[in-house]
């Protein structure tokens, strides 16, 4: 069609190519403009004798197949000779190739975090590794189990000072627990455990009541990466925050059910409120109207 010239096409340039060549063969149907009347050329080309004109431009992406091999201003020219041996069949094995090394391309393209690179500082990876006061009273009822999973997870704290309006918080990473010389309440428990926190640059021992119960903010993570970049706390890398998240996974899973589960029993029993007052304003009702009928 290009007169045996091999050179590199664009995909625009082939579909410019072929409209031409169609144009000049007469080949489109003079009833339905839109389908084409496959010759002998476009039959071994496209594998049927009628093809529409969006399905032609989709069925020519299984001739971009170009042979890494060969030097980058040539191609293979498929289908330039009419080929016994050429068939449908043969096109489509060629695209499904091409398919596959493009998918395998996209795949070597997509980076793979590695496990020492620093992770990202924010809400989301945060409060994989995040203890509130709630979920350290579910988990004191085996101490051993306790310090394990809360050494290295993030709690927040209260920031005392004297010039604050309104009460402020920060995020600070538990590393290391130690024995209270007496037991103290937390809910409807006493526990002896004291925490070991790293507070900027300051190692500090706090006691689990002092520990907040509400989720953390976008602000707290955002003081927590100045402090990081100021070299004040240790960067967060990928496995860091992976190993303490697979650890805490079945305990913030059970919180997050019970939790549930005192949701869907709330609401049960608001239900149940309404539906009985509901109950006695119809029997007021009733008693109303069978008095007003005496």
């Amino acid at each position: 069609m290009k007169n045996c010239d091999t050179s590199l096409l664009s995909q625009f340039d082939v579909q410019e190519l072929m409209l031409g060549y169609i144009k000049r063969n007469n080949l489109r149907d003079p009833r339905k403009k839109s389908q084409i009347l496959c010759d002998s050329r476009l039959k071994i080309l496209f594998g049927k004798p009628c093809v529409g004109h969006f399905e032609m431009l989709k069925l020519l992406e299984f001739h971009f197949f170009i042979n890494e091999d060969l030097p980058k201003n040539t191609i293979k020219n498929i289908g330039k000779q009419v080929d016994p041996d050429w068939n449908l069949e043969n096109m489509m094995t060629l695209g499904k190739d091409k398919k596959r090394r493009n998918q395998e391309k996209s795949e070597d393209r997509v980076p793979q975090n590695k496990l020492d690179d620093y992770d990202a500082i924010d809400v989301h990876n945060m409060n994989l590794i995040y203890f509130h006061r709630k979920l350290m009273e579910n988990l004191n009822d085996n101490s051993e189990q306790f310090c394990v999973k809360v050494i290295g997870s993030i709690v927040r704290i209260r920031i005392s000072g004297i010039d604050q309006k309104y009460d402020m918080y920060r995020l600070v990473q538990v590393v290391g627990t130690s024995k209270a010389d007496a037991p103290y309440k937390i809910g409807n428990k006493f526990v002896d455990i004291l925490l070991e926190v790293l507070n900027l640059d300051k190692k500090e021992t706090v006691s689990i009541d002092t520990i907040s119960n509400q989720d953390l903010s976008e602000d707290e993570c955002r003081r927590l990466r100045q402090s990081v970049r100021c070299g004040l706390v240790k960067w967060f890398t990928v496995g860091d925050i992976q190993d303490k998240a697979v650890s805490l996974q079945s305990t913030r899973l059970n919180d997050l059910m019970e939790a549930e589960t005192l949701r869907l029993n709330n609401l049960r029993d608001h239900a149940s409120e309404e539906r009985r007052m509901w109950i006695e304003q119809k029997e007021k009702e009733l008693i109303r109207s069978k008095d007003e009928s005496i």
